[in-house]
């Protein structure tokens, strides 16, 4: 055998041996179907704590309480119950539509490394054990590598975005600061610039309307509630822009609000009384903040005080007793 024969036998096997471990190699990252539950076993009502985070980049940590999900951020924001809920949902419901790859080398590629990922979300769960995944790269919209640590395996998930886990506190926070709906509410007593009207509920559909002077009735009629029941919703119903902690400031301007709404909640209507702590909840405005153009808001019945814009509370600012008599009339007329 010629020494050109032998040297061509021995490169025909060392390109043999590259082909195998090549082909190894492709065949450990072969998609090999879909790969079923990543969480399997674990439940939304397991999970006690969750923590996103970005990388590089700022993190958000939500924690379960008595009271329901918080920020734990220092003064523990109420959180949106219904979006983490549906978020917790949807974590723990994910599944694996094809496996990408089982190989350490490709985590940093597709953003789902230790030090290196898009999202990184970390379950706290009843036993005090934390799961860990990491949100990567998009291989289209709604179709994420996904990474469940500390394995190297990749899945491709879908309908999940990274922006479906935000880090900012106020895609987490619970934006209605007062939620009572009209059917609740027995009583309803305005001061504002334009001066001071109460509204008794006297049965299912009709309200007495009182316009004071202190406390002395000066005028007052019978108001069918169809006509009022935009008012009714705007206070019952105000929204938030931020929150500002639970110590009152002298900027906040409260000590001289520029209105107060009084409500009276009762789940049966009208059957409570009117001064019941239990049912009264009090609500201050202060004047408009020069530099952020928004208002202080404060309730009795929530520990924080809170930032709201105008959109949110002008029919509480401008409404007046001959507003409501007015509306009730021209539906009357109509």
């Amino acid at each position: 055998m010629s020494k050109r024969t032998i040297l061509l036998t021995i490169l025909l096997i060392i390109q043999v041996l590259v082909i195998a471990v090549v082909y190894n190699d492709t065949a450990t990252d072969r998609p090999n179907g879909p790969a079923g539950p990543l969480l399997a076993g674990l439940g939304p009502e397991l999970v006690t704590g969750l923590t996103i985070s970005a990388a590089p980049g700022p993190a958000i940590t939500l924690a379960r309480t008595d009271l329901g999900w918080v920020i734990t951020s220092g003064d523990d924001y109420p959180a949106d119950q219904a979006r983490v809920e549906a978020f917790l949902a949807k974590i723990v419901a994910l599944q694996s539509a094809r496996l990408v790859t089982r190989t350490k080398a490709s985590h940093r590629q597709l953003r789902v490394a230790a030090e290196d990922y898009d999202r990184k979300i970390e379950l706290l769960t009843a036993d005090n054990s934390t799961k860990t995944i990491y949100l990567g790269t998009a291989a289209s919209y709604k179709n994420i590598h996904v990474r469940l640590a500390p394995a190297n395996e990749v899945h491709l998930v879908k309908g999940l975005s990274a922006w479906e886990a935000p880090v900012e506190e106020d895609a987490w926070w619970q934006d209605l600061y007062i939620d009572i709906a009209p059917e609740e509410l027995a009583a309803v007593e305005l001061h504002n610039p334009h001066g001071t009207f109460r509204l008794q509920r006297q049965d299912r559909d009709q309200w007495l309307l009182q316009a004071l002077t202190g406390e002395k009735v000066t005028t007052e009629q019978l108001l069918a509630e169809a006509p009022i029941t935009d008012f009714l919703k705007q206070a019952g119903h105000i929204s938030l822009s931020g929150y500002l902690g639970r110590q009152e400031k002298k900027e906040f301007g409260l000590d001289q609000p520029i209105a107060r709404l009084n409500l009276q909640i009762s789940a049966k209507g009208h059957d409570k009384d009117f001064a019941d702590p239990l049912n009264y909840v009090t609500i201050k405005i202060g004047p408009q903040d020069e530099e952020s153009g928004l208002h202080t808001v404060k309730a009795t019945t929530s520990p924080f005080y809170v930032q709201t814009g105008i959109y949110a509370i002008q029919d509480l600012l401008d409404m007046k007793f001959a507003d409501l008599a007015a509306a009730a009339t021209d539906r009357a007329d109509k």
